[in-house]
């Protein structure tokens, strides 16, 4: 009996153990399958479906309700540096008024300025007049320069030549003394 056990055991063990190993495999497979399709389906049914934008930069504007005093960034006091009678004044020059740039804010009678501006003008061209005339009198005391050293240079030559004529006694000592008192004249003048 005991060889009897044996091979039953054998024959168990020859054609059961795979039996089970491959029915055990088999059931491994299916239940890891079913898992993989249980997942997908529930993986479909968490993916919402959305509508994509392309986004672009752009300024928004807040507005903002409350209560309370807002202040400005910016604030200025504006002075004028003229002074004269204003013949216009712009609707938001008050105070937390708003002007755009360029606005005019006030204007001022332009009667006034215009007679001081042409009194102004008359001053430069005057002045300019002025320039001129002393221009050309500068050129006209450089020329009579320029002319009165001609003159003491003609004066010394002559004193020169006038000397020697009165060593050798070609003139007289009232012609020598004549063109010295010509030299020195001509050299007074150009001091």
């Amino acid at each position: 009996m005991q060889k009897n056990s044996l091979s039953i055991i054998r024959l168990i063990l020859k054609w059961g153990l795979p039996a089970v190993i491959i029915l055990m495999g088999l059931s491994v497979i299916k239940s890891m399958t079913v898992g993989k399709e249980k997942l997908a389906v529930v993986q479909d049914k968490k993916i919402p479906i959305v509508d994509a934008l392309v986004l672009q930069r752009e300024d928004i504007s807040l507005d903002i309700e409350g209560f309370g005093t807002v202040r400005s960034q910016k604030e200025m006091d504006i002075m004028s540096e003229l002074t004269g009678e204003i013949i216009f004044v712009h609707n938001a020059f008050v105070e937390g008024g708003f002007v755009k740039k360029d606005d005019i804010i006030i204007e001022f009678d332009p009667e006034d300025y215009s007679q001081k501006l042409n009194a102004a003008v008359a001053d430069v061209n005057i002045v300019r007049a002025t320039i001129e005339e002393l221009k050309q009198q500068h050129k006209y005391m450089n020329d009579l320069m320029k002319l009165m050293k001609q003159k003491l240079a003609l004066a010394k030559a002559e004193l020169k030549r006038q000397k020697l004529s009165r060593k050798k006694g070609h003139i007289s000592a009232q012609q020598l003394e004549k063109s010295q008192s010509a030299y020195i004249q001509n050299h007074q003048m150009e001091n």
